[in-house]
């Protein structure tokens, strides 16, 4: 016992021992200097701070208890350019701030003196102060200016001298160790290292040591203090950005900014007996504010104590008010330091400031940055109000005349960040009472500027984002003060905007949501929801909520266990939820609880997703979807739980498409595993839904030909694009660049620029309409280490179809005592008129229902711009007859309407927001605080006036605007001045300005098809105005801390100019058009040339898109064409009173003449307005006409018809031509009125020539001045073969051979100067069509014609894809030859000629092949020497070709010239096809017009289904318009005797008959066939087009040619139906626009191949023969009944299953069974996760948690301390990770050392969250 006594006493000993030699009685006199220094280094050597020198005194009460004061103060304010120290001991670094010679020195007021000299005592205790005092009288600026001093003598060398301690990390010898250590920016690891001195350092270095007497040992160390602010346990740093987040951890982050701090001590003596000599503390902070690679902010903090003397002297009296400090961290507010009991609270908690001290608006907004007034004790309210007051009244005036005000240099952007941080530091009452006064002042000069004023304030008030703010905006919105709009643009915005989001916001922004205003407006009310919902998941749910809020000052707002969030919101949406009787505000709640990633949401989303909740009608599918959407986001607090409902989902065939497709895009945003993407792949290969497998081939060929950059891979180590790349090689493939569903991820990074962007894309296409049914696309920008999206924009529409079809209906007025649904069946009985009778007994015999006959449209829209409050509407279930009753609502009185529209309306908005908001304060070793703000506050102001003139024969529309928008990009950073009371800045000022002042008029006038617009100055706009403004300023400031004036417009501001000179250069122009315009720019630039333009696109990858995506960085450039900051100035000035154009008018005139028949001459139309006689017989919706007369007639359009008769002339022996004319006219008018004119007339024309088997086309463009009467003419003609269509021998046999001319001719005064005659012709060669003998789709072809003959069943021959490939490749023009001749034509084309050829060279160079014997050794281009002939030559085998130029001088060859994709799809031509068909397929990887096709016992329908085809005697329904409009139909039969086919094909009311004959003739060796118009037959000649018409109404049907080989060909576009038949085989091809609408064998051509199988009243049938009964037509014709009766098994079936009738229906995926199955009970135990930095901190025991799908039983929690142990971020803390969220038992962990104790809330007991589950 004795042994541990005396080890203790030794202990206790030790424990106070020092290091140091402080002798009680005896005064340390040190000599400070200190300086804190900003500058943009790189930049120049200009910098802006402060700089103090100082006698700090040192009375030592004991050992252990010293006192610190300053004595004899002086300091400098710096705002200049800086001389370097050349003579400086570190050599060449003379320049850095450290070395830099500061201005004079200038004294300090005797007040601040006494206050500097009033001491500070503090007690060290084994080197580390463990306690200190100071008076309670002080200002926060001099407690942490001491507190800085104090903590420079702080050094725990004691630690390593002879025992550890508690909170020592690692201790390998006596002269390194680390420890933790509080310091003045919180409690950090540091790491000491001591070493001996040599003395020749010493005497090397003399200002280390300057009082030799204290160091008779002459024995010398050096003790350096290094800090990692990455490994902080506690900080004093303010810290708030929105929006966006930072993808770091620690406070260094890589590119974005790095923060370093070393104290260095200089002892002497021996170790127990040492004296401190010399103290040098330096910091840096390097940050890149703008997240460009550019240059840097450096901000760095120098501090010396050097000792002068020691000496005997009796210690400075205390103060008699000294008050305990428990934390040397740096102090916001005095009274955290006044009172005992709040800092008793302080030091329980977290925060810097306590809540009890945050109630006080004054003291919170001391804390803010933004307000300067950090460190200062009292705020100047009085002189704030009248600065707010004096900067608003200038904004009003300024923005009421836009034009007028110079406002680049007004600065109006910055004077509302002044206003908004004058309102900060005030209470609501001074706000409003500012409001008051100033609303007064606006409400008496107009009722606009009034309003104006309101929307300016507001949206000031809510920059500020203080909580006064939003309680005044409260009581404002509650009073009915804010209109509507105002309202949703607050509440859209608030999110971004608030920095305090206490649970007194949170109720305030909750009371907003019940306003009546708020209540009224549906829309209103879901923006409120929808703004509180994201402040909860940004201050209390998301997982950046401590970086992107100033918690480490404040504490934490709020949490996932808050009261708010547990027991009011949460619940009240629930509430909301379960309650509401509409869909539409289902919908918008569940979008609100998506948003929040919260475990109880899942539990209430689960039963919406599967579609089973306790109401009478099913779910609707939008309200599936926004529930699964909800739930990717909810989900990532449990992504374990939701991955396996989405892989569910995706893998079910029996869901909808677009409920598989959001599933599969909502997996991919979770970032599954491996194992997941196989499982994805493997479900590829037995998919049958081809939009589904485009979508995940799209999206992983996206995401695996990504090469992202490392800068910006995110941190996980496989991620999406790695996955894509591992198993795409896998997945099954499918056709086409852009289908028609695709999800599509996109991203770039500019290594330049160091800024990069992720984009993503997708739609969904509908299943009954061409209109995709969803469409979502969002952008995602990574600037360095900071990414935000600035936009995401969503809009699904399903029933869009139905909209198109009813519009007739719903705008067609009601006929007196007429009801909606009498029209409704009146459009009916008019629809079933319009049909051939015979098309009317099959659908009645048929029973067909009429597809798409839901007239619902349900439809929603997502946007969120800069991640603020997203703006979502929704609607369901609405009815055209709903649209109906609202337009007959608006038709009742249309006098009224155009009454309304034709006043004059004025308007006037005024709208500001700041869109990126960064404040932060960084407590420096100095004691000052570094203030750093980001902002970029946008005006935009749009006022005017605006009229309509609602006439049928000349509408037209003024608008008079006054347009300005202005953005602003503002960093600084800077600290305060305490002397002065002053705060000195180093920023940047990035201003885009435009201005634009005009009066827009339009009108049409119908009757002459006549289109003006004209564009005025507004006739009050005299003083030249920049329309156009860019600059980029560097700068520094002093200004005082009251002055709210923008510190950008401060006398003391200067620019930074760097080594390189301000070049300007400016150009005038615009005085031909009598505008004077000034484009102006100025730069420090080091180069102004081409060559630095094409550097600057190069810092864009040669892309100007992304020129657009990152259209603000447009910086200046440094010598080595990196972007700078430097000064950079662009301005685009226009000078009205300089002007002699005053307005500017654009006329277009259009005109439009044709030739249907060879017989018929050419007809001008014009459009006429109907008589009111004319509307009321013909019952026109649209009173409008056409009329028409020979175009030679010249009555209508005179000058139009003349260019036409003209233009006409140039084509011979047409027989359809079609002609269009435009007239634009440009006039200026003014003093010196000028007008322009030119004319376009544009010819074509088609001659069939059917003896000699070609078609010939002509063409003829003329291009006129009308002043000069110059004429451009392009005019030539092409020779096309006319081939045959199935017969692939007959192709052959065919001479495929193009012969093309064009002329371009250049006609002045009349007569041609020059012309350029272009000879060409392109064919099959002979190795062509013998390589479609031999090629692989030869030899499938073959091989489908064998398998055919043995009668393998449902296979196509000839109509197969392998026979028409065959069939293409004998129609390939491989071969392609041009004769180029140019006549007299000027230098300047055979330059363009020259320039051409030379840059084929440059581009094709790789494949170039010199020809020597060719070449001309004069070197010299003459087109007139000889013609120019060029020769195209097609691989077969390869997608590449040979390209031969023979020119005068020299021969190019280019051999095997590869073909990109997708180009290699496109060429070769084809001939007799049509290639823009050919290319549209290429591109989506299917047919732009779906085609059934029918060949022998074989039939493949429009979804490229193959199936048997058997039918007897009578008609069958091929394919038929089965919506309500039945359009067409196309019905067959097989005829006796030959087994042939007939085809009755039904237009409306007209029916044709196609029937061959049952021999070939002898005139060829194919069957003839007969075509019959209503009985009348019609007379075919071979290769010749005839137009057909209906007998009885001589409406056009279509065309109709017969081929060379007997092939029929009906083309009716009107109907959107093409036929092609020879007698055995049919193709039917029909347009998108009758997606779903289809009926009959050939299927719905619904893109899905599930439900081919389907009948004509929509049953879906089990075997193709019941189908192909289904839509047999009994006894047509007459007697074919009897001659073959159906069979009667067949019968049986078919009435069995009609009276089953299965319908397609989705069935949701069950997913609640294994949720449950997955979590088992609710309640369970598991281990909670605690992230610190660097530390992974896991509970040593388990605590009771509920499962997901579950909530608490109470809403209130027990509380209960958990102990907790903590690992490095390392593989092995990640791996304790993923056993704690799989609910794994670690008992392991309570043999690990303890490292906290906290309290965690915990349910007594858990329940389902949902009784649906």
């Amino acid at each position: 016992m004795k042994v541990f006594a005396l080890l203790f006493l030794v202990g206790c000993a030790f424990a106070t021992q020092s290091e140091w030699r402080w002798e009680s009685g005896k005064q340390h006199v040190y000599e400070y200097s200190g300086r804190l220094l900003t500058a943009i280094p790189k930049l120049a050597s200009h910098y802006s701070g402060i700089g103090i020198n100082a006698t700090v005194l040192v009375d030592v009460l004991s050992q252990n208890r010293l006192q610190l004061s300053v004595e004899q103060p002086r300091f400098a304010r710096i705002n200049e350019r800086l001389e370097a120290r050349l003579n400086s001991n570190d050599g060449p670094d003379g320049a850095n701030w450290r070395e830099v010679f500061l201005p004079e020195m200038a004294e300090v007021d005797e007040d601040l003196k006494r206050i500097l000299e009033q001491p500070i005592v503090f007690e060290l205790a084994r080197g580390e102060i463990r306690e200190a005092k100071i008076s309670r009288e002080e200002p926060e600026w001099s407690v942490n200016f001491k507190k800085a001093l104090a903590l420079l003598f702080q050094a725990k060398v004691d630690t390593s001298s002879w025992m550890g301690e508690e909170n020592q990390i690692n201790a390998n010898n006596d002269n390194y160790w680390m420890t933790k250590e509080e310091g003045i920016d919180g409690i950090c690891e540091v790491t000491y290292q001591v070493n001996e001195i040599p003395k020749y350092m010493i005497r090397d270095r003399p200002e280390y040591v300057i009082n030799h007497e204290s160091c008779p040992e002459q024995k010398y160390y050096s003790i350096v203090k290094t800090k990692n602010v990455d490994n902080c346990e506690r900080r004093a740093s303010f810290n708030s950005f929105k929006p966006g987040s930072i993808r770091c951890n620690g406070p260094n982050c890589e590119a974005m900014w790095a923060r370093t701090s070393m104290t260095r001590v200089i002892a002497c003596g021996s170790r127990g007996n040492l004296v401190i000599q010399t103290i040098v503390n330096q910091g840096e902070l390097n940050q890149n504010l703008l997240g460009v690679k550019t240059e840097r902010f450096v901000s760095g903090n120098l501090q010396y104590l050097r000792l002068k003397e020691i000496k005997s002297a009796s210690p400075k009296p205390h103060p008699q008010d000294l008050t305990e400090l428990k934390s040397m961290m740096y102090e916001y507010s005095y009274r955290s330091y006044q009172n005992d009991q709040q800092q008793r609270e302080e030091e329980r908690g977290q925060e810097r400031i306590t809540r009890h001290v945050a109630q006080d608006p004054e003291q919170l907004a001391k804390a803010l940055p933004k307000s300067k007034l950090t460190g200062q004790k009292n705020v100047p309210k009085a002189k704030i109000i009248e600065e707010v007051k004096r900067i608003l009244q200038s904004l009003m005036t300024e923005l009421e005349n836009p034009g007028e005000e110079d406002l680049v240099k007004k600065q109006v952007t910055m004077k509302i960040l002044s206003v908004s941080r004058g309102l900060t530091m005030l209470t609501k009452s001074k706000i409003k009472a500012i409001y008051r006064e100033m609303k007064a002042k606006a409400s008496s000069s107009s009722r606009r500027q009034e309003e104006s004023f309101k929307s300016l304030f507001f949206d000031t008030v809510l920059m500020s984002g203080s909580q006064e703010a939003v309680f005044f905006l409260k009581d404002q919105i509650q009073s009915g003060e804010v209109n509507t709009v105002e309202i949703i643009s607050l509440l859209m915005w608030m999110p971004n905007a608030l920095m305090f989001p206490t649970e007194e916001v949170l109720e305030a922004v909750f009371e907003i949501t019940k306003a009546p205003k708020v209540e009224s407006c549906p829309f209103t009310k879901a923006t409120a929801i929808m703004s509180l919902t994201t402040i909860v998941k940004k201050a209390c749910l998301s997982k950046e909520r401590d970086l992107s809020y100033p918690t480490w000052v404040f504490g934490k707002f709020c949490s996932p266990e808050s009261r708010f969030v547990r027991e009011k919101f949460l619940p009240y949406l629930t509430q909301e939820l379960e309650s509401s009787q509409s869909w539409a505000k289902r919908n918008e709640i569940i979008v609100a609880l998506g948003m929040l990633p919260h475990e109880q949401v899942i539990g209430k989303l689960v039963p919406f997703l599967e579609g089973r909740i306790q109401t009478q009608e099913p779910v609707p599918r939008l309200t599936r979807l926004l529930a699964l959407w909800s739930l990717a986001t909810s989900g990532d607090v449990q992504p374990q739980v939701v991955e396996p409902i989405f892989f569910a989902i995706f893998s079910n065939p029996a869901e909808a498409t677009e409920m598989r497709i959001s599933a599969f895009n909502a997996l991919l945003k979770m970032n599954p595993s491996v194992a997941v993407f196989h499982k994805i792949v493997a479900k590829t290969w037995t998919e049958e839904d081809q939009e589904v497998l485009k979508v995940v081939n799209i999206a992983l060929a996206t995401l695996a030909q990504e090469r992202k950059n490392e800068q910006l891979r995110p941190l996980d180590l496989m991620d999406l694009s790695m996955k894509a790349r591992m198993v795409f090689p896998l997945i099954k493939k499918v056709r086409g660049i852009y289908p028609t569903s695709a999800v599509i991820y996109t991203s770039d990074h500019l290594s330049k620029l160091g800024v990069g962007y992720e984009g993503l894309t997708s739609w969904i296409a509908s299943n009954s309409s061409f209109v995709p049914v969803e469409m979502y696309s969002e952008i995602t920008y990574y600037l360095s280490q900071f990414k935000f999206r600035p936009i995401a924009a969503g809009l699904r529409l399903q029933g869009a179809e139905n909209l198109l079809n009813k519009a007739a209906q719903i705008l067609t007025p009601l006929k007196p005592g007429q009801n909606a649904e009498e029209q409704e069946r009146e459009f009916a009985r008019k629809v079933q008129e319009n049909l051939h009778s015979e098309w009317r007994k099959v659908i009645e015999k048929l029973g067909i229902n009429a597809r798409n006959s839901d007239n619902k449209i349900s439809g929603s829209f997502f946007l969120n711009i800069m991640e603020s409050t997203p703006l979502f509407m929704n609607f369901e279930h609405l009815t055209t007859q709903t649209l109906k009753e609202q337009a007959e609502k608006l038709m009742r009185s249309p006098n009224q309407i155009k009454e309304i529209l034709s006043e004059e309306k004025p308007f006037s908005c005024v709208s500001a927001l700041d869109m990126a908001n960064y404040e932060a304060v960084l407590p420096t070793d100095m004691g000052f605080p570094l203030l750093i703000e980001v902002h970029m506050p946008v005006i935009l102001s749009l006022q005017g006036k605006m009229r309509f003139e609602l006439s049928l024969n000349k509408p037209s529309m003024i608008v008079d605007t006054k347009v300005f928008y202005t953005s602003q990009y503002s960093g600084m950073i800077g600290t305060t001045i305490p002397f002065t009371k002053e705060y000195a800045v180093t920023a940047v000022d990035e201003t885009i300005v435009y201005n634009v002042p005009a009066t827009i008029s339009a009108q049409l006038d119908l009757p002459n098809q006549h289109v003006r617009l004209a564009f005025k100055i507004n006739e009050n706009s005299r003083k030249a105005i920049d329309m156009a403004h860019y600059h980029i300023h560097p700068y520094t400031a002093i200004q005082k801390i009251d002055d709210l004036t923008p510190v950008t417009l401060v006398q003391s501001k200067k620019l930074i100019r760097s080594e390189d000179e301000l070049k300007e250069r400016s150009m005038t122009f615009g005085e031909y058009l009598g505008l004077h315009f000034t484009s102006k720019i100025s730069t420090e630039s080091r180069y102004l040339d081409f060559k630095s333009a094409m550097e600057r696109l190069q810092n864009f990858n040669y892309n100007p898109i992304n020129m657009v995506r990152f259209s603000w960085v447009f910086f200046g450039l440094d010598a080595e064409a990196r972007p700078s900051i430097r000064r950079h100035e662009y301005s685009l000035r226009f000078d009205p009173s300089q002007s002699s154009t005053k307005e500017l008018a654009m006329d277009l005139k259009v005109g439009y003449a044709s030739k249907d028949q060879p017989q018929e001459p050419v007809h001008y139309k014009k459009i006429r307005i109907a008589s009111r006689q004319e509307q009321e017989q013909e019952n026109r919706l649209i009173p409008l006409t056409v009329e028409s007369e020979q175009v030679e007639s010249k009555n209508l359009h005179p000058q139009r018809q003349h260019k036409i008769a003209e233009a006409l002339r140039a084509l011979n022996d047409v027989e359809r031509a079609q002609a269009i004319t435009f007239k634009y006219t440009t006039t200026l008018m003014g003093s010196r009125p000028r007008s322009w004119s030119y004319s376009a007339t544009l010819v074509t024309g088609q001659a069939e020539k059917s003896a000699e088997k070609k078609v010939d086309l002509k063409w003829n463009i003329e291009l006129e001045s009308e002043e000069t009467r110059n004429k451009i003419v392009i005019k030539g003609n092409t020779q096309a073969p006319i081939l045959p269509i199935w017969n692939v021998q007959e192709i052959r046999s065919s001479l495929v051979d193009f012969r093309y001319f064009n002329t371009i001719e250049w006609i002045a005064n009349g007569a041609k100067e020059w012309s350029i005659d272009v000879h060409g012709n392109a064919k099959v060669s002979h190795e062509q069509k013998e390589h479609s003998r031999v090629s692989q789709a030869a030899k499938q072809c073959q091989r489908q014609h064998e398998r055919k003959q043995v009668g393998q069943p449902a296979i196509l021959a000839r109509l197969s894809e392998a026979c028409e490939a065959q069939r293409q490749q004998a129609r390939t023009l491989d071969e392609v030859d041009f004769t180029i001749k140019y006549n007299n034509v000027p230098r300047k084309i055979e330059s363009y000629e020259s320039t051409l050829v030379s840059t084929l060279k440059t581009w094709l160079w790789t494949y170039m092949k010199v020809d020597k014997e060719h070449m001309s050794n004069n070197g010299q281009n003459n087109l007139q020497l000889a013609p120019v002939l060029v020769r195209l030559q097609f691989h077969r085998e390869t997608p590449s070709f040979d390209l031969v130029i023979s020119r005068a001088e020299e021969k190019i060859v280019f051999q095997k010239v590869r073909l990109a994709r997708p180009f290699a799809g496109w060429f070769p031509l084809k001939a007799g096809i049509n290639n823009i068909k050919e290319l549209a397929r290429q591109v989506t990887g299917q047919a732009v017009y779906p085609t059934c096709k029918v060949e022998g016992q074989t039939l493949r329908t429009f979804d490229n289904k193959s199936m048997p085809f058997h039918i007897d005697y009578c008609f069958h329904l091929l394919s038929g318009d089965c919506s309500s409009a039945h359009k067409f139909s196309v019905l067959t039969r097989v005829m006796r005797p030959g087994n042939r086919r007939e085809l009755q094909v039904f237009l409306g009311r007209s029916m044709l008959v196609l029937t061959p004959a049952e021999k070939p003739s002898m005139h060829s060796p194919f069957p003839s066939m007969k075509v019959t118009v209503e009985g009348e037959e019609q007379i075919l000649l071979p290769n010749k087009w005839i137009e057909l018409r209906s007998p009885e109404t001589r409406q056009e049907l279509g065309q109709i040619v017969k081929s060379q080989d007997n092939v029929i060909r009906l083309r009716a576009p009107k109907y959107d139906v093409e036929v092609i038949f020879n007698g055995d085989d049919i193709s039917i091809e029909t347009s998108e626009s009758m997606k779903g609408s289809l009926c009959g064998l050939c299927g719905n051509f619904n893109r899905q191949r599930q439900d081919e199988i389907q009948g004509p009243n929509k049953c879906m049938y089990s075997r193709p023969e019941v189908e192909a009964a289904a839509y047999r037509v009994n006894n047509s014709p007459a007697g074919c009944q009897q001659e073959k009766p159906l069979s009667a098994s067949v019968e049986q079936r078919l009435e069995r299953e009609n009276q089953q009738c299965l319908r397609e229906r989705q069935i949701p995926t069950k997913i609640s069974k294994s949720l449950r199955t997955q979590n088992g009970q609710c309640t369970v135990l598991k281990h909670v996760i605690v992230k610190r930095p660097n530390q992974v901190c896991i509970s040593m025991k388990a605590v009771t948690q509920c499962s997901p799908g579950c909530q608490a039983s109470h809403a209130e929690l027990l509380n209960k301390k958990i102990p907790f142990t903590c690992l490095a971020e390392d593989r092995v803390a990640e791996h304790y990770v993923k056993k704690a969220n799989r609910g794994q038992r670690m008992s392991e962990l309570e043999a690990r050392p303890l490292a906290f104790e906290i309290e965690v809330p915990q349910p007594r007991s858990c329940v389902r969250a949902s009784n649906e589950l």
